[in-house]
């Protein structure tokens, strides 16, 4: 398995050869159900948004679902696809030199100037970001005009406390407050540790004040 959601009071997990899993309590699973009928392609990334699940994967495939039990294949195909993300209500999806976008989940649209190999892609800050191999970044105003960029690229990456942030090889870890200008802040492993980071997530905490 590649990657896990929580949808719509359940979780959802996609791996290889085009399967799921789902699960209302983390705990007790169902499954495989088999997203890809007509195809064996591994499924990276998936997320959800405005009533529909969406899942991506090798050879460009995507499906969407509005349950997590029952799929539909888009009949999309191009580069490998690894993350996508539902934000400004817009679904972006990044892989292998590509991006694309959608506004249903259903009908996709390649994006433009998008030339990074991808892993992960985040909202924040008024940008769309995906970090990649080599150090390499994207970003994008809209999720369909990208602009490259370098110093900030990784495995996963994730705006939090009002900042983006990036994992990767080695337990190297960047910051960016604007998602184009990145500083190396720390080596989670330690100096020559050869584990590699994969991704990132936070805890947002928020109180609410209440005056007597």
């Amino acid at each position: 398995l590649y990657s896990v959601y929580y949808c719509y009071g359940k979780f959802i997990a996609v791996g290889q050869a085009g399967n799921s899993y789902y699960s209302t309590n983390g705990i007790n699973w169902h499954g495989p159900v088999d997203i890809n009928s007509s195809s064996t392609e591994n499924l990276r990334g998936i997320c959800c948004g405005n009533g529909i699940i969406v899942a991506v994967g090798d050879a460009g495939n995507i499906a969407y679902s509005y349950d997590g039990k029952t799929w539909y294949d888009t009949g999309e195909s191009s580069n490998r696809l690894y993350a996508v993300i539902y934000n400004q209500g817009l679904f972006v999806a990044v892989g292998d030199n590509i991006a694309k976008y959608s506004y249903d989940g259903k009908t996709w649209y390649s994006a433009s100037g998008f030339s990074i190999t991808a892993f992960s892609v985040d909202y924040g800050n008024g940008k769309f970001v995906a970090v990649g191999d080599t150090g390499n970044i994207a970003y994008s105003y809209d999720g369909k005009t990208w602009y490259s960029g370098s110093g900030g690229g990784g495995n996963g990456v994730i705006y939090a406390y009002d900042k983006f942030i990036s994992v990767g090889d080695a337990g190297y870890c960047y910051q960016s407050k604007n998602g184009i200008d990145w500083t190396n802040f720390v080596d989670i492993n330690g100096s020559g540790n050869p584990n590699h980071l994969r991704a990132v997530t936070c805890i947002k905490h928020s109180v609410d004040y209440i005056n007597p």
